[in-house]
């Protein structure tokens, strides 16, 4: 849903900003005058209200990333699915061992 607000806005905002320089142009506007950075402005505000990418930022710093906003830590979250997947690791290999995967050490 935030996306999409964010590409509605982008959308409304790209040519009023270009009008807004036009006419800024035309009529020799700049400074707290200017159309052009009051639709920024507004664009900016519109940013910071939506917060987009604010759960991004504060997963950045804890361990489990993107996870702990969902309220599980991310060990917990790996054993819920284990124990939720009706197929043992090794159904998938017809007996075999699964080889170790490039990012396990």
């Amino acid at each position: 849903m935030k996306l999409w607000l964010d590409g509605i806005k982008d959308i409304v905002l790209s040519p009023l900003s270009i009008a807004g320089a036009a006419i800024d142009l035309l009529f020799d506007r700049s400074g707290a005058d200017s159309l052009f950075y009051r639709v920024m402005r507004y664009g900016e505000r519109f940013d910071l209200w939506l917060n987009l990418y604010g759960p991004a930022r504060e997963a950045a710093h804890h361990p489990d990333g993107l996870l702990s906003r969902r309220g599980l830590r991310g060990k917990e979250m790996i054993e819920q699915i284990d124990r939720a997947s009706p197929a043992p690791d090794h159904a998938l290999t017809n007996g075999e061992p699964r080889p170790p995967s490039p990012t396990s050490t």
